[in-house]
Parts: structure tokens; sequence; C-alpha cells
């Protein structure tokens, strides 16, 4: 039987969202030896993540303290298409007044992977996210 299907279906240059929030996600527990990590989770209608017939793929990001008894703190949603890019990006409400304050509740918008990198090192390096980190390490590591 002839094989119909093109040969360079495998290929592509762009990494999909959730592939760099998870080597993000790693980065952050190896910074903070681990006593504070950060984990991607798909986000289910339970979740308040995605709807019975949503086609797209939800994701939430937490910032993991496991020597509180595995704290999560979701620091942001994201969806997007089978397309992967725009991302609609959801952060916790304190990092987006910070951040974006003219932004509405449905998110921000990373029209390709370079725009979302930038909006990621954007929410990391927040005030916000920064303090959430700090005390989590603080409280784990308290005698």
């Amino acid at each position: 039987m002839e094989n119909l299907w093109p040969e360079n279906l495998t290929v592509t240059g762009t990494k999909a969202p959730v592939i760099i929030l998870r080597e993000q996600a790693s980065l952050l527990g190896e910074a903070t030896q681990n006593i504070v990590e950060a984990e991607v989770k798909n986000a289910s209608p339970d979740m308040g993540g995605a709807e019975e017939n949503d086609t797209g793929f939800r994701y939430v990001f937490y910032i993991v303290a496991p020597a509180l008894g595995n704290y999560y703190y979701k620091l942001f949603t994201i969806w997007h298409s089978v397309d992967l890019y725009p991302v609609i990006i959801r952060p916790d409400q304190d990092i987006r007044d910070e951040l974006y304050p003219d932004a509405d509740e449905d998110g921000i918008q990373a029209e390709s992977e370079n725009e979302f990198i930038r909006m990621l090192k954007a929410i990391f390096h927040s005030g916000r996210t920064g303090n959430i980190i700090q005390a989590l390490v603080s409280q784990s590591t308290a005698p």
C-alpha cells in the first residue's frame, strides 16, 4: 500500500508552550535547591479550566512548597488552540495588576513563541512572584 502522508509530519521549529512551561518549572527547583518547585498541570473543568466542548489546551502553572505539605500556589493559567500560538495567559490577579494593569480578566495574549517567553520572564521576575517564592522558602526552612 502506498503511504499518502507527507514525509515531514514531525518536523517543527516551534516549541509547544507546555514544553516551555515544564522547562521553566524544572529550573525553579534547581534555583531553590528544590525547597520551592513548580508544576504544570492540565486544566480540567473541575479546576475552572477547560470546558467540556473546549478543543484547545489549558495548563496551570503552580509554585509548590513540598515541605509545607505540598502547598500549591496557582501563578497563572494558559490556553491555546491546536495551532500553539497565540497563547492566552491569565496571571494571578496581583501579577496582572502589577504588570498589565489595563488587561481584562480574559488575560493577555502572546502572538508568538518569543512573545510568550518574554511575557513569562516578566511574570517570573515580577515583585509578586518573588515575594511568593521568598515567603515559601522562608516557611519551608523555618526550624
